[in-house]
């Protein structure tokens, strides 16, 4: 019993890991939108704005190198 919770957690904790670069990246964009909000809300979303084209940028490159 014990080795098979071990084991679900180890897998658990193997998957987040595969996509903890991306979540990270996701909290970062909102945290730093949020904290522009809160100083001035049109500047808020013209960050949000640049961000989310630097992810999509990002995200295309990462996918153009899967192709070749």
């Amino acid at each position: 019993m014990k080795q098979k919770v071990l084991n679900y957690f180890n897998n658990t904790f193997k998957k987040v890991f595969l996509y903890l670069d991306d979540i990270l990246l996701f909290i970062g964009i909102a945290l730093i939108s949020v904290g522009v909000f809160k100083i001035y809300i049109p500047a808020g979303y013209i960050t949000l704005g640049i961000l989310v084209v630097l992810f999509a940028y990002v995200y295309a490159r990462s996918k153009e190198g899967d192709h070749g």
